[in-house]
């Protein structure tokens, strides 16, 4: 590692997007991940890091998105085979009040009643790309000195603490933490709890802290967390350095178009909670609004204003990866299509981005191999 430079490498969230992370880290120069000195995600993110943190190669995390999409999302019990496939969901009727309407809330009542997948899948799916390591602790996975060591840190959503409230939690292994014994997780339980993402898994029962959810509900973007529980560890702020990979930019959004197909009047719980991709189009033609647009709206939202914190933070020494995807995708959406259509947005982007080609040098400037 260089000398008084601490380096977090961080990953957001964001379903089967997480390829796009994944693919990332494979463009990245060689001995670069021997500099790093924190492994931050959320939620998918946080399964790379966990993954990265157990020595997990690259190649077979780049796999578990590419092969394992109908593992990790096996449809719940609860959900009829009629409407397990969410990736494309069909658009609400156009008029709130007719009869196609209340045919369309009952054919579809399932879908908001029902988390949509069962997480024993994600569990077996991760269980294969972790081996034996998933078993570990997480303060295991911190190598005896001389050795430098390699920290890790995921985020999670207690739903119930022992005041009767929710708690923002950060399972990590970094000494000089008050109060942290979440040290004692074993990587398993650390990596489905901060992937419990609502409405698509049900929540996660850790051992020690109950039903915990998706990290994603207040730092899908984990940057500014671990910069600041970093500094907490003890590190000053002048030595941290962070590249952050993001999951791409989405292209979601709530449109006027379907804004006013529906009505202001009508923009309640299910204009926000509905399984559904709005039909129509702006201004260049391309549908933009999320199957579940509130998700969407807290997802990218916080990714972005975490962005800016670390930015105004870190200055130059904060580099931020985010790939223009060429179509909207569904955090859930595994298909052929999609698959490669996220490989063909990281290749443009590796290959003619200049904000990529301004990364490596700044890789190449502040941690040579």
């Amino acid at each position: 590692m260089t000398t008084s430079k601490y380096l977090i490498l961080s990953c957001d969230g964001g379903g089967i997007r997480g390829l796009i992370p994944a693919l990332l880290l494979q463009q990245l120069p060689s001995g670069f991940l021997d500099n790093v000195y924190l492994l931050a995600g959320t939620s998918t993110g946080g399964i790379i890091s966990l993954a990265l943190a157990t020595n997990v190669p690259v190649s077979e995390i780049v796999n578990l998105y590419e092969t394992d999409g109908a593992t990790i999302f096996t449809p719940s019990a609860c959900i009829s085979a009629k409407s397990a496939n969410m990736t494309s969901p069909p658009p609400m009727p156009a008029n709130v009040g007719s009869t196609d309407w209340w045919q369309y809330i009952v054919d579809h009542l399932l879908d908001i009643l029902c988390v949509w997948y069962d997480n024993t899948g994600l569990k077996t799916a991760v269980q294969n790309v972790l081996g034996s390591s998933a078993t570990a602790t997480l303060n295991s996975l911190i190598p005896a000195a001389p050795a430098t060591p390699w920290y890790v840190l995921v985020n999670t959503l207690q739903l119930c603490n022992n005041n009767n409230v929710w708690t923002p939690l950060q399972l990590t292994n970094l000494p000089n933490i008050a109060n942290n014994t979440s040290g004692t997780t074993q990587v398993i339980d650390a990596a489905m709890s901060t992937s419990a993402a609502p409405i698509y898994f049900p929540p996660y029962p850790h051992p020690v802290y109950g039903f915990c959810a998706d990290g994603g509900l207040f730092a899908n973007n984990p940057g500014t967390i671990a910069l600041t529980t970093l500094v907490e560890s003890g590190v000053a702020l002048e030595d941290i350095w962070m590249l952050s990979l993001s999951t791409g930019i989405t292209q979601d959004s709530y449109p006027a178009w379907a804004i006013n197909g529906l009505g202001t009047e009508n923009a309640g719980p299910l204009f926000w909670f509905w399984p559904t991709t709005q039909t129509g189009s702006n201004s260049n033609g391309s549908t933009f609004t999320p199957a579940i647009p509130l998700m969407g709206a807290f997802f990218d939202a916080t990714a972005a204003v975490d962005t800016y914190q670390c930015q105004q933070l870190l200055g130059t020494r904060y580099q931020r990866a985010d790939v223009p995807l060429s179509q909207p995708i569904a955090l859930n959406d595994y298909s052929p299509a999609t698959i490669t259509a996220m490989k063909n947005s990281v290749n443009d982007y590796v290959t003619k981005s200049i904000e990529w080609s301004g990364i490596l040098s700044w890789i190449k400037a502040n941690f040579p191999s």
